[in-house]
């Protein structure tokens, strides 16, 4: 039986199998105890639904829980690359901008009355993504999406990149980076930060800077009890981004 994590309080059921998003795995190690024990207790736990970091996938592992990290979308019925490798019957490629393309046997055909952006997201026989990733052993390795990477200061930022490293260097942090428009900047980039912890702004900065580029420096921060989620369970970049103007304007 199906089980949405959103309906319930408490103990969760056994599951053999759950699919979860990076952030519910998050919660799971940091204070969600009930989440946490029904996710050990299944059989394997597939994570999809946006790039997961290496820090929160080995954290999850050595915790107990067997996560399978699962990469597909819409247009491909599904997963179709399990733990960084495809399928039977489906192939990847990376192009030099590093954005990922599919060919599978089960690619949709076409999409219902819009033919022709379907036809301008096929190349060479492959569905181009939205997706940027590489190739590391052999295996598919999906760090963000071409359409998170912003443009500020002139300079190419990835905002997965930017969650990366703070989550990364700041143990315990939920994070989300998000832009709003400026006429100076182009794109100002922001950081919402979730929960009572609260690290010193100009040490995120420091790192951003030496690990990205000075680009990558936050303008401004936000803090929020929860970040905002769409019915899929991904953060909601555009209500963060309504937040921010709130509050710039409150």
């Amino acid at each position: 039986m199906p089980i949405d994590s959103r309906e319930v309080t408490g103990k969760y059921p056994y599951a053999d199998f759950t699919a979860v998003v990076p952030t519910q795995l998050f919660k799971a190690l940091n204070g969600d105890s009930n989440l946490l024990e029904h996710l050990i207790s299944a059989q394997a736990v597939l994570v999809g639904g946006a790039a997961l970091s290496t820090e929160l996938r080995d954290s999850s592992r050595n915790a107990g829980i067997n996560v399978i990290e699962t990469y597909g979308m819409t247009e491909t019925s599904g997963g179709c690359v399990y733990n960084g490798t495809a399928l039977d019957g489906t192939e990847f490629e990376i192009d030099e901008l590093g954005i990922i393309s599919i060919a599978s046997k089960s690619l949709a055909t076409t999409y219902l009355n819009a033919p022709e952006a379907w036809s301008e997201r096929i190349r060479n026989g492959y569905f181009v993504t939205t997706d940027i990733g590489h190739i590391e052993d052999g295996k598919l390795i999906v760090t963000g999406r071409s359409d998170d990477v912003i443009i500020t200061g002139g300079e190419n930022v990835s905002l997965a990149e930017v969650e990366s490293v703070v989550r990364d260097t700041f143990a315990g942090i939920e994070c989300a980076a998000f832009t709003i428009p400026d006429s100076q900047w182009g794109q100002l980039l922001l950081l919402a930060i979730a929960g009572e912890v609260k690290p010193d702004q100009s040490a995120i900065n420091e790192y951003l800077s030496s690990k990205i580029s000075r680009s990558a420096k936050v303008k401004n921060f936000i803090y929020v009890a929860e970040l905002p989620r769409t019915s899929l369970g991904k953060v909601d970049r555009a209500k963060l981004a309504e937040i921010a103007t709130e509050v710039n304007h409150g």
